[in-house]
């Protein structure tokens, strides 16, 4: 073979390598023959209030799907993880769906994992009261749970950073590339854990039990630990030392308890959610539990509202040149903003659909008669024989595993383009796309970068910052409790700060370093 024919040969394998390679993560690179699926994962363990009001410690379990690692040689892989949806009641309790099983749940995460994705689906604790007479007590359980999902999906997060820096990479993850993504229940869990950003956030009225003298949040974090999972009596730190941050949030079928929550600078979102579904508002509205009969919860916010919101704030700037989405998906959902059409409830007619890069609006057909029998996730199906069929199909009169996947293709078509583009996935060595700024997960192949010590310490504790070019902003001493007992803010730069925590008395504590980029670092620390 002459030498011409030879980089002729060469520059034809490495094309069609590079072609292959850029589709992965956008279309199937792998068949389902080529999938590992690995079941009972431990990934951290804490007191589950599901059959005992006390509280029972158990181990907290995930599946794991990964293409094979002896088919795969990517040697970091970006993950997604999957909230599953169920009203935080086990599966089947009042619906064929709730867990890690549901068809739509093993479905995705396959197609997830055949385009060259990580993908786990936990199981976060379950357990409330829907049935109480008292709305309070409705209320105030459900947020309770919904809090414990929100700490159970950060364990999740830090759980698989440790496995990265410290367990050998069992599943060759990207730590700096994770994707979180929640269906119905999941929707809330995974909306909230993008926009809860500190305690104060919870310290509005619905938030409040005023029941009580004097009035108090539902949730205790004296109990439930702060909003990092860290300290709490009926709660154990897992992981606490690595970061729960997390590069983007998907949502299909949940909604925001609250607009005020979103910030500038969190983590970009893609929503998916019928404009006409009956327990999850897409306006302003109030959340209908589907448990017979429904039950009024709380207000919140659907996609039609804080989508607009999470764009003012330019948290979807990497979604702005729309000249980059030009897929059938990204023209029907653009062809729907802004217009206005037939509403179900009461007293509100019309609906506007909102707009929002990001956004997919699902319009299906209005039912004016019975308002709970509008759709509310078509992309859901089941075994029609199981016990709770008929209760399905009141949301999704026409289930099938065909109509089904349809609306997944549509949910792929239009988010893998945007989390192809946020993450950066043409080019594995970069960071992350977070809009030009600093990536806030730029230290984490650094584990090493914060040093806390001596440990133990008699009072005087030394944080060191080490080879990066951040600072150190904030430092926080939390006790097992969860309550904040110390808070120093630092304004030298020299990346050495000194604490005094000389008044604490002695017992293990866990120090948090705010770094200037926004992320935090925890470490325990005993005090002697």
């Amino acid at each position: 073979m002459n030498q011409l024919k030879k980089i002729s040969l060469i520059v034809m394998v490495c094309f069609l390598y590079a072609h292959t390679f850029a589709q992965r993560f956008i279309t199937p690179t792998f068949q389902r023959t080529d999938l590992t699926i690995t079941n009972n994962v431990v990934f951290g363990r804490n007191f589950d209030f599901l059959t005992d009001p006390a509280g029972i410690e158990r181990d907290q379990r995930m599946r794991v799907y990964q293409p094979s690692q002896s088919v795969d040689t990517l040697s970091e892989r970006p993950v997604f993880i999957y909230l599953h949806t169920g009203n935080f009641l086990p599966a089947g309790f009042n619906s064929p769906t709730g867990g890690i099983d549901d068809s739509l749940v093993v479905e995705m995460s396959k197609q997830w994992a055949e385009r060259g994705f990580v993908v786990v689906t936990p199981s976060y604790r379950l357990g409330w009261n829907p049935q109480a007479p008292d709305e309070e007590v409705r209320r105030s359980s459900l947020l309770k749970a919904v809090y414990r999902g929100i700490v159970d999906a950060k364990s999740v997060v830090r759980f698989l950073r440790k496995s990265y820096f410290e367990d050998g990479n069992p599943y060759r993850i990207d730590p700096d590339r994770i994707v979180l993504f929640g269906e119905g229940t999941g929707g809330y869990l995974s909306l909230a854990y993008g926009a809860l950003s500190n305690f104060q956030e919870l310290l509005q009225p619905k938030f409040t039990d005023f029941t009580v003298t004097p009035p108090a949040p539902y949730v205790d974090t004296l109990e439930a630990g702060n909003i990092e999972g860290i300290g709490g009596s009926k709660n154990v730190s897992n992981h606490p030392s690595y970061s729960s941050k997390v590069n983007l949030i998907m949502n299909a079928g949940g909604a925001l308890a609250d607009n005020s929550w979103v910030n500038d600078g969190e983590a970009p979102i893609i929503s998916f959610q019928c404009v006409r579904d009956p327990f999850a508002p897409y306006g302003a509205g109030t959340v209908f539990v589907p448990v017979n009969p429904p039950q009024v919860v709380v207000d919140v916010v659907g996609a039609g509202i804080y989508q607009a919101t999470v764009n003012s704030f330019g948290n979807n700037c990497a979604f702005d040149n729309v000249a980059d989405f030009t897929d059938p998906y990204s023209v029907r959902a653009r062809s729907l903003y802004n217009t206005v059409v037939d509403y179900i409830e009461a007293g509100t007619p019309t609906i506007n659909v909102g707009s929002g890069e990001g956004l997919f609006p699902f319009l299906l057909p209005v039912n004016n008669t019975d308002k709970f029998k509008n759709q509310a996730g078509p992309w859901q199906w089941w075994d029609s024989s199981h016990p709770k069929n008929t209760e399905g199909l009141n949301s999704n009169p026409d289930m099938s595993k065909a109509k089904a996947l349809a609306y997944v293709d549509t949910i792929q078509g239009y988010a893998l383009p945007r989390i192809y583009k946020v993450l950066n996935l043409d080019d594995l060595s970069a960071e992350p796309n977070n809009c030009g700024s600093t990536s806030v997960f730029n230290t984490l192949k650094n584990k090493g970068a914060v040093k806390m010590y001596p440990n133990p310490s008699t009072g005087r504790l030394f944080v060191e910052l080490k080879n990066t070019d951040l600072s150190i902003s904030k430092v926080q001493i939390f006790d097992l409790a969860g309550k904040v007992v110390l808070v120093e803010t630092v304004t030298n730069i020299n990346n050495i700060h000194q604490l005094n925590a000389s008044r604490l008395d002695a017992g293990v504590y866990f120090v948090n370093v705010v770094l200037s980029n926004g992320e935090q670092l925890t470490n325990k620390v005993i005090f002697e």
